[in-house]
């Protein structure tokens, strides 16, 4: 079946309604066309709809000050002709003094007592409540010569070679005063390179022996190291460093600081030997001796072939005996 179609003539509404939506279309496009070009003083018509006028946005670097539309942006701020100076904030006023009842170079005693002094006028026990010691310590406090001095004295022997630090409070909770003292103790050591047991140590290598002061004295009198070795000895700070001239490889040494190395100007003294052992990197060789003198036919220079009876072990034993005997070497 062919479909046909059929065209049908508009009637009057249908064309009148056309005609309007015709004219609206034109009448919109001459008022588009009429606001996009430049308005001529005859022609242009004044709206009665407010419009907000347009900010101006200072720039970034702009000084504060009353707006200006015509100011043009300033420049960034020159650097002042002087140069900065820092502030300089005056000292704190001393509220109290703290003196030890004895001391020297080398600190104080264990039984030492302090002296409270108050440079206020308020009375030194007053004070003496804001004390406290670290590591917490507890202390008695007793009457001075005048009521703006008091002692202090620790109920326990302080610590020798410790370090302890007395603060005073003020009433509002700040520090009002620190001091610090140490307490006299004998010379030790701290550390040693190489440490004590250490193997494989290069051959260029130095002994270092660091003690727990300054001013100890030189060790050289008192330091020895087997196999001997010559070299020199130096010094940095509270190292002492013996420099070998040369190590032999493969050598287990054992250096030794005999007691009796002072501290200079004082009493006090290494009171123990300080041994420590280490072995040098390099092959290793297997050594023996005779255990039955020479016989006459034995002669210097003579070479020749040796059986060693190292007897018959296990395979635990033989895949462990290095760890054994690295801890033995340890603990000797």
């Amino acid at each position: 079946m062919l479909a046909k179609t059929l065209a049908r003539r508009p009637n009057r509404r249908q064309g009148g309604a056309a005609g309007a939506v015709l004219v609206a279309v034109a009448a919109l496009t001459l008022g588009l066309l009429a606001q996009s070009g430049s308005p001529s003083p005859s022609t242009a018509v004044a709206s009665t709809t407010p419009r907000p006028s347009p900010i101006a946005i200072p720039p970034a670097n702009a000084s504060p000050g009353p707006a200006d539309p015509s100011a043009q942006p300033r420049e960034p701020s020159q650097e002042p002709a002087e140069p900065w100076s820092p502030v300089e904030l005056p000292p704190l006023a001393a509220v109290a003094t703290l003196e030890p009842s004895s001391s020297d170079d080398a600190g104080i005693p264990a039984n030492a007592a302090f002296v409270l002094a108050s440079l206020t006028g308020d009375p030194a026990r007053t004070i003496a409540d804001r004390l406290a010691i670290s590591p917490p310590t507890e202390f008695t406090v007793s009457d001075g010569g005048r009521p703006t001095t008091v002692t202090v004295k620790p109920n326990v022997p302080l610590a020798a070679g410790g370090t302890y630090r007395f603060e005073l409070r003020a009433p509002d909770g700040n520090v009002a005063g620190s001091w610090a003292f140490r307490v006299r103790g004998p010379v030790a050591v701290t550390s040693t390179i190489p440490g004590d047991a250490t193997t494989n140590v290069p051959l260029r290598t130095g002994v270092e022996i660091t003690f727990n002061q300054d001013g100890i004295a030189d060790m050289a009198d008192h330091f020895s190291i087997r196999p001997a070795v010559t070299g020199t000895f130096q010094r940095h700070g509270r190292t002492q460093v013996f420099v070998p001239a040369a190590l032999a490889p493969a050598t287990t040494y054992t250096v030794t600081i005999r007691k009796g190395l002072t501290r200079s100007g004082t009493d006090l003294r290494l009171p123990d030997d300080v041994v420590f052992r280490f072995e040098t990197d390099g092959p290793s060789e297997v050594r023996a001796r005779l255990v039955n003198p020479a016989t006459a036919w034995m002669r210097p220079g003579m070479e020749g072939l040796a059986r060693l009876d190292a007897g018959e072990h296990s395979l635990i034993w033989i895949g462990t005996r290095r760890v054994i005997d690295a801890v033995r070497l340890w603990l000797w």
